[in-house]
Order: C-alpha cells, then sequence, then structure tokens
C-alpha cells in the first residue's frame, strides 16, 4: 500500500504557468499535436450547430442529440433500421412486454435455500417481433411484478449485442452469448441478429457537451450552459491533448476524418487547474491511507483467528 501511495504522488502534473499564453487556431491546433496540456487564450467561435453529447454509456459513447430530450417511438417502426441514428439517446416506447420473459439473477448457493443477490428483468415488447427489449434495473420483491406491468417503458436505446459493454453499475452477470444460447435452448427462437435495448436505468445525463471550433478539424471546447452563456469570442482555459480514438464517436457525427490527436479546450483557469489537481490528489492519497489501515485490521483479525 506504501508503493501505492508513491505511485499516486509521481503522477502529479506539471504546473502550468498563472497567466495564459496568446495564441492563434494555428499555434494551438499546433500544441495538440503533442500530449500535454497549456493554458490558452486565442479568438475563436464553437461551431454550437454541432454539440456532442456524452451518453453514459460505452456504444455509443457519444451522440449529436442532448441527452434530456426524450423521443417516443412507435413499435411497430422497430424493423425499419432508422433507430440506429437514435442509439445513445433517451427514448420511451408505450407497449406492453411479451414473451420470454428472462429473470437475470445473481444467486449465491448456500443452505438451505440459495440468496438471491441480484435481480433484474429483461424482456421483449409486444409489436416488435422481438426487435425490441428491455432491461429493468435491480429490483426486490414484487418490483418484477410493477416493472411487467407498467405498459411503458423509457431509458437510453443501446443494441442488444452491446449490452456486456454498456454493463451497468452493479454489472450484470450474464454475458449476451449466454443470454441468445438459454433462449435458443429453452424456446427454441433465436433473438433477431439486428435487436434494441432498451436500458431503463442509465444513469444521469451529462450536463456538458463538446463543440468544435469554427473553421478547426482538430479542436474541440467542453461547455455548459453558463460557458456557453458566457461565449464572447475570445476563449480562454486549458487545451488537453488527447487521441482521437478515445472519442472515436466524433468522425461519425462531425462526418469528417479526425487526426490522430486532438485538443478539448476546458474553461478553467490555470489556478483552477492546480486546485483540481491537488484535490485529487490528497483524495487518492486519503484512500491509500485508510486502506492501509483497514488491511492492517484484516491482517490482525486473521491473525487473531489462526
Amino acid at each position: 500500500m506504501l508503493r501505492w501511495g508513491l505511485l499516486l504522488v509521481k503522477v502529479k502534473r506539471p504546473a502550468l504557468a498563472e497567466a495564459p499564453h496568446r495564441v492563434t487556431r494555428a499555434e494551438a491546433a499546433a500544441l495538440v499535436a503533442q500530449p500535454g496540456r497549456h493554458y490558452v487564450e486565442l479568438t475563436a467561435q464553437p461551431d454550437l450547430h454541432r454539440r456532442i453529447y456524452a451518453t453514459g454509456i460505452q456504444r455509443p459513447l457519444y451522440t449529436s442529440r442532448a441527452p434530456t430530450e426524450n423521443r417516443t417511438l412507435e413499435p411497430s417502426d422497430a424493423e425499419s433500421g432508422h433507430w440506429d441514428d437514435l442509439l445513445g439517446t433517451l427514448v420511451t416506447l408505450r407497449a406492453p412486454l411479451d414473451t420470454p420473459q428472462l429473470s437475470l439473477q445473481t444467486v449465491v448457493e448456500q443452505e438451505p435455500k440459495n440468496k438471491v443477490l441480484s435481480e433484474r428483468l429483461l424482456a421483449p415488447l409486444q409489436g416488435t417481433n422481438q426487435r425490441v427489449w428491455v432491461l429493468s434495473a435491480l429490483f426486490h420483491g414484487d418490483g418484477a411484478v410493477s416493472f411487467a406491468t407498467a405498459g411503458h417503458y423509457q431509458g437510453r436505446l443501446t443494441l442488444l449485442d452491446d449490452l456486456d459493454q454498456n454493463n451497468q453499475h452493479p454489472p450484470l452477470r450474464h454475458e449476451v452469448a449466454d443470454i441468445r444460447e438459454f433462449l435458443q435452448e429453452k424456446t427454441g427462437r433465436s433473438l433477431p441478429a439486428h435487436a434494441y435495448l432498451i436500458l431503463t436505468a442509465p444513469g444521469p445525463p451529462a450536463n456538458h457537451w463538446y463543440c468544435p471550433l469554427a473553421e478547426s478539424q482538430n479542436l474541440f471546447v467542453l461547455l455548459n450552459g453558463e460557458a456557453e452563456r458566457s461565449l464572447s469570442g475570445t476563449m480562454r482555459g486549458i487545451l488537453e491533448s488527447a487521441e482521437s480514438s478515445l472519442y472515436r464517436d466524433f468522425e461519425r457525427l462531425l462526418g469528417a476524418p479526425l487526426p490522430p490527436r486532438i485538443g478539448i479546450l476546458t474553461s478553467q483557469t490555470a489556478a483552477t487547474y492546480h486546485q483540481r489537481n491537488s484535490a485529487t490528489i490528497s483524495d487518492l492519497l486519503m484512500l491509500g491511507s485508510i486502506a492501509t489501515a483497514l488491511g492492517a485490521v484484516l491482517i490482525g483479525i486473521r491473525r487473531r483467528h489462526r
């Protein structure tokens, strides 16, 4: 545990200049060609018509539609293929559950009766020819009945085949391949190759979004409502270079290829950056200290029970 604490100190980021460095867009684009962070100021305007939002899931990571914008879909349209553009967004479907309804349980085998640690319900919606499934949040007791009889379901639209990547917390311990095999064995039917899944407990939506800077292919700004209202043509903040592969959905949403590295400009001062960086290191060191103490207690308990 002591080695862990020392390692955390080593990842402390280098200090930035307290005053921003005035750069042009071309100079900013050159800065992000190499890893690093810079406190900069430049004249630029984000393209607010091309906002990119985090979805809160892994596939897709990003969408061009606001995560709080809810769309009501018709179950009969599921086979049209037009829903792929809505992946990662909030949708509502009004339809009862169909069969088969799977109770996905995590069970501990014990005597005299097995203990169910967690349970979710997975089922298709009527009128979709099993092309739309819904996954409940964790429930206890009669939660399955309430979910099964709701008649309308709201959540993030995803692909069923991406369930393993979009696993929620606490994690679902059932993989898509196992679900397909179980259904084939028990019902004699195969899941459609391109089935949708509504995650009814997707977590809170992000309260920020990315925008590309006008006339730039590799510079983006991270905004929230307050930062967007404060736009004045001059942007100041921490410019961080990042591998574009970490933002793989940007190319699809913008319809243009990205260079190997892009720059993300966050509206904060160097002083705020340093304060947050120090707080993060302190929190992690405190966590390491607590874990060390806990380890000592556990070792002591083990020794007393030998």
